[in-house]
Formats: C-alpha cells, structure tokens, sequence
C-alpha cells in the first residue's frame, strides 16, 4: 500500500492511484511489501522500496530543471536520464546529499546512509548536525560509500556490497521500462501504455478479491481502494478495445498508402 500526503494537508494521507500527478512538496509513503515508481517528465524513474519515506524537496522545470528528492526513511533506487549541464538531480538525507548527471545509482537510510552507483558517477556529500558541510567524495560504478552519525564525511569507497548488488540486478527491468516510455512518448502511444498498465494492475486485483481470506485480511481503506478500481474495469476494457481498433484502423491506412507510393502502376499526371 503507498500513500501520499499533498504539500501543506498537515496529516492528511490519502491512497497513492496509479498515474496519479505528483507535486514540490508532496510526500510519498510505502508500507510493507508494497513500492512506489515514480516517473518523471524526462522519462527519469525512481523505485522506492517498501517501508520507505520520501519528499518531493524541489520540482522545478524551466531552462534549468531541478529535482532534489528527500530520503527520510527507507531505500530508493533511480535511472537517471543525462542532464544538460545546468539541470540538477540530486537525493537527499539528513546526513548526505548524492548529486548526478546521469546515473543508475541507489540510496539508503539506516544505521548508516549508504549510496551504491551502477552506472555513471554520483558526488556525495557530507552534512554535520548543523548541515555545514563535512566532505565530499566522487561515486564510480559498482562501487558504494556510507555516512554515519559519528563520521559526517563520506566514507572511503569500497566494492558494491551484496545488498547493493541485488539492487543492481534489478534495476534492469527498470532500465528497458524506461526505453520503452520514451519510445512510447516519441511514437504518441504512451496513453496505451498507460492503460495496459491500469489493466494489469486491475487483474491484480481482481486476483486479490477472489482470495477470501486474503480480502478479508486487508483494512478498509485498501479494500475499498480495490473496489473502486474494479468498479472501473468495464469502462478501461471498453476504452482500450477502442484504442486498439483505431490503432489497427490507421496501421491500415498507413500499408495502403505505403503499397500506392510502391506500385510501378501508379497515376503519374
């Protein structure tokens, strides 16, 4: 179960929908066995991991575009597209701040602040109690560092641990949703994609509600999140049909053009 809390709604959670716009300042929270993916306009995407707390710190989009997210609790894992020079993304947390222009990397909060890179290069930096300054320190892939509570600075860089290696691995399904997204968005079928999601996700569930005792062990809140999901599965079903047809219609269209401008018997005037 993930849930959001809009920016300046005190304590007000609500259930986090699928494909629902998020905002500077908005706070996104996953609960056991549950994760959130956040996609960003430039396709960049952030996993965060079940029992993890993040805040949209910075959203801001212009000639230069700036997205700091922080961690407050928990573990993330995020493909970053190549920024142009003056665009910033950075994930932050009480002790350290992980900069990139481009990377695969991953960070946690524990005992510990750890950041592991898989690709491309993350500064990380270290805050003191007082948020001066207290270090920094160039991440290569396949490598990771810590902060801690007693040594501010960031560690010494080491080979990529085992629970970092495990993120590793699976950052690659990731990787190939992210080229598909931009794919989608060049050819303008992104909206299909979309609705192939919401209908897997609807079979989700429809699976869960024929569980008995599984339905009946979830809260309210979840239950009647299902609900109104499935409520709405005709109406997805019959919208898709429709967008598949009309794709058909026109990939149609397209052949028939393309075999006219073939033929060595067309009208010439």
């Amino acid at each position: 179960m993930c849930l959001l809390q809009r920016k300046n709604t005190a304590e007000k959670w609500e259930n986090a929908e699928l494909y629902l716009p998020l905002y500077e300042g908005d706070r996104i929270s996953t609960k056991d066995n549950s994760i959130a993916e956040i996609v960003f306009d430039d396709s960049t995407i952030i996993v965060l991991e079940p029992q993890s707390d993040i805040t949209i710190k910075n959203l801001v989009r212009g000639d230069e575009n700036r997205t700091i997210i922080s961690l407050i609790s928990g573990k993330l894992m995020a493909i970053v597209k190549k920024l142009k020079k003056s665009d910033e993304f950075a994930v932050a947390t009480k002790m350290a701040l992980a900069a990139v222009k481009g990377t695969e990397f991953a960070v946690e909060v524990s005992d510990r602040h750890y950041v592991g890179v898989f690709g491309g290069e993350v500064e990380v930096a270290g805050y003191d109690s007082a948020g001066k300054p207290a270090g920094r320190i160039s991440v290569k892939p396949n490598y990771e560092t810590y902060i801690s509570e007693k040594m501010r600075e960031p560690a010494k860089t080491r080979r990529l641990s085992r629970r970092m290696l495990e993120r590793r691995d699976n950052i690659g399904k990731y990787r190939s949703r992210i080229e598909r997204i931009r794919s989608l968005k060049t050819g303008g079928d992104l909206q299909k994609y979309r609705m192939e999601r919401m209908l897997r996700r609807m079979d989700e569930y429809s699976e869960i509600k024929k569980d008995r005792k599984r339905y009946d062990s979830l809260s309210d809140i979840e239950k009647m999140r299902i609900d109104s999901l499935l409520s709405r599965k005709s109406s997805y079903e019959k919208r898709y049909d429709r967008l598949r047809r009309l794709e058909t219609l026109k990939k149609g269209s397209e052949e028939n053009e393309e075999e006219k401008e073939a033929s060595p018997f067309r009208r010439h005037r």
